[in-house]
């Protein structure tokens, strides 16, 4: 799954031989990772057989609950660069120099080609086809650069993208094959479920999400407001469709 990737998607999730924990007490060997915890139960369990590798501290000293020293970050810089790329595209106003200052800067940090805004290789791939190839690479690279850091769903919101991206869809996981002698006690059909490609597919047996996921998209852009605000203020209204 990550060989022959953008190195960004090995740096997200899990992979084997990945240290979990080291530095343990009495000179312990590091824990490594070598199969998801698709058999847990509860916040531990892993239902995708991907579990997030970024962010992670790998010093079980700094794991201790209400110990850790380590640093929350609270803005990255890197975010700060997709917004600049992302406003200039979209203002058309983008230069060369300004992809080099910024998506560029991305790129070779992890050893991942330049970005040339005048030699784009159209990608079938590509989440909106119907724009242009630039504004693609930019999301793209939104999308990669800012995983499972909390922003997927703004940006869905801002590029009003949910009857593409969130209307219908059904997340599923990994190929099942590469985890399935390591899980005795899991068989496809029964307390794992599969879909018809041979990935995992958590969601298969859920009623409301048969067909996918639900979204209005003449109403749930905006959330409700809460009723004590409306009580509290007679001149505020609520969002349509609330």
């Amino acid at each position: 799954m990550v060989r022959n990737r953008d190195p960004r998607l090995s740096q997200t999730i899990y992979t084997p031989g990945d240290v979990i924990t080291n530095n343990k007490p009495g000179g312990a060997a590091p824990d490594t990772f070598y199969k998801p915890t698709l058999d847990a139960s509860g916040e531990t369990q892993s239902i995708t057989g991907y579990e997030i590798y970024k962010g992670h501290t790998t010093d079980y000293t700094q794991q201790i609950p209400q110990q850790g020293t380590q640093g929350l970050i609270l803005m990255r810089y890197a975010e700060l660069l997709l917004i600049f790329a992302e406003a200039k595209a979209e203002l058309g106003t983008i230069s060369q120099a300004d992809i080099d200052a910024s998506i560029n800067l991305l790129r070779a940090r992890v050893g991942m080609p330049a970005l040339n805004m005048s030699n784009i290789v159209t990608d079938p791939g590509w989440l909106f086809p119907n724009l242009p190839p630039l504004i693609n690479e930019i999301r793209r690279e939104r999308r990669v650069e800012l995983a499972v850091e909390g922003f997927r769903l703004d940006d869905i919101f801002r590029w009003a993208a949910a009857d593409k991206l969130i209307v219908g869809t059904k997340p599923v996981g990994a190929k099942w094959i590469q985890w399935a002698t390591l899980f005795s006690d899991l068989t496809v059909g029964n307390n794992i479920y599969i879909n018809a490609a041979g990935y995992i597919d958590p969601y298969q047996k859920t009623t409301n999400l048969l067909t996918g996921f639900k979204f209005d998209i003449h109403r749930d852009y905006l959330l409700p407001l809460p009723q004590d605000e409306l009580t509290l203020n007679k001149n505020v209204k609520q969002n349509p469709g609330w």
